[in-house]
């Protein structure tokens, strides 16, 4: 097939896609229902030689190379082995979809690498995902807290593990900062209470959140060693 498109219109339920090394503009895959058990896998030879996305990166105006690769309407889709690159978003998956698995996939030279509805009511499954996107870093904590973030190796249920952890040191730094603040006012008898006491919650809030910065390069440090 010369293009994408039509081999995915000719091969569709249960089939497997194998694309060569090379560059590919930017793909929409649209209206593919596959059944459980005949799922489509669209597949490279290796992530390294399958570029998928514009030949340049996106310019100011923000309607240029919106995305890479994009799903609507798509059911039981798996895509492994490519580079998404040269787009304001990586990959874009819809509301629409369910049962979307992605392996092996870099993205670069992207704003923001993913972007897809909660995982877990639609089945969506990112795993030994590389980003190398310039998505700004608090966009990046906020998202793994929230759990739309790609995880490596991870499953979903990890996230609540996170949030918990979040909370709980954020209110155990809370409870110690308050009882250090008291301590101070009883040994002083001043004025100085209220603002320890302002001064310990602010510094638990800047702690928890210094906490949930580290995450995501502990977990692009780690990445390698799975």
């Amino acid at each position: 097939y010369c293009t994408l498109m039509e081999a995915v219109e000719a091969c569709h339920q249960g089939a497997t896609i194998v694309m060569m090394p090379g560059r590919y503009g930017a793909v929409h895959l649209k209206d593919l229902q596959c059944p459980p058990d005949l799922p489509l896998h669209i597949c490279g030879a290796s992530a390294e030689c399958v570029l998928i996305g514009a030949a340049q990166p996106p310019g100011e105006d923000p309607r240029q190379n919106r995305w890479a690769l994009r799903l609507e309407n798509c059911r039981n889709v798996q895509i492994s082995n490519v580079t998404l690159c040269n787009a304001d978003n990586g990959l874009v998956i819809d509301d629409t979809c369910v049962c979307i698995y992605m392996e092996e996939v870099v993205v670069r030279d992207a704003f923001y690498s993913l972007q897809h509805p909660d995982a877990r009511l639609h089945n969506i499954e990112v795993a030994r995902v590389t980003d190398h996107s310039r998505c700004p870093l608090w966009r990046r904590s906020w998202d793994l807290y929230r759990g739309r973030s790609i995880r490596p190796l991870l499953s979903h249920r990890w996230q609540y593990g996170l949030q918990a952890v979040v909370t709980a040191y954020l209110l155990l730094m809370t409870l110690l900062l308050m009882v250090y603040s008291e301590r101070f006012y009883n040994e002083t008898g001043g004025k100085e209470k209220t603002h320890a006491y302002v001064v310990s919650v602010w510094t638990s809030l800047g702690m928890s959140a210094g906490l949930e910065l580290l995450f995501p390069f502990s977990l692009k440090w780690t990445r390698h060693f799975f």
